[in-house]
């Protein structure tokens, strides 16, 4: 498990979540898509920090992104030179949103906790599934639990275990919808 997250100011990276926000508002104004360079080598003390403080500030303005990396080897590659997995991929991977039906109000993902949720407002005239990516054999061995704070019986959900995606239908008479993906403990195991 990875260690408590410290806040971003603790590694100098509030000015990454600014400047998300004033690219997005300026992204959007000029009608361009704007991106910012993430990553960093598996030398650098810390760096899966980092790399949590980065996607933490991605997460906290709903912002999609992408690693690209075609290399093997050290550095900020996601493999070495065997082309087995370096430390520096697990931060990369994690529960997100694919498919929202309806617009985001926020979402997040705690590595620490394996917890993950989504709250996102109904769009009239949208009828449409949400699909969540849950990793599930990687970080949900024993299973997780989906809760919505939608009316019980008006929401439902099934997970495909191929594609490894949640597909939530979501009670259309509510308004707003907040749906948390979490392990389950073993207490529930037990039961």
């Amino acid at each position: 498990m990875m260690p408590s997250l410290p806040p971003y100011p603790a590694l100098g990276l509030a000015g990454v979540a600014d400047g998300i926000l004033d690219g997005e508002s300026l992204g959007s104004s000029l009608g361009v898509e704007l991106g910012m360079s993430l990553g960093i080598a598996d030398t650098v003390g810390n760096f899966d920090l980092h790399l949590h403080h980065q996607m933490r500030a991605l997460d906290d303005y709903a912002s999609g992104w992408t690693y690209y990396d075609y290399e093997k080897g050290s550095g900020q590659q996601i493999l070495d030179s065997e082309g087995n997995e370096k430390p520096n991929l697990w931060p990369l991977i994690r529960t997100y949103p694919q498919r929202v039906a309806g617009d985001i109000d926020r979402f997040s993902y705690g590595p620490e906790t394996r917890v993950f949720e989504l709250t996102y407002r109904e769009r009239a005239g949208l009828s449409a599934e949400t699909e969540i990516y849950v990793p599930a054999e990687r970080f949900y061995p024993e299973g997780f639990r989906v809760t919505s704070t939608d009316p019980e019986g008006l929401w439902s959900y099934v997970f495909d275990p191929e594609r490894e995606v949640v597909v939530l239908r979501a009670d259309p008479g509510s308004p707003s919808h907040t749906l948390r993906i979490e392990p389950v403990d073993q207490q529930d195991l037990q039961q």
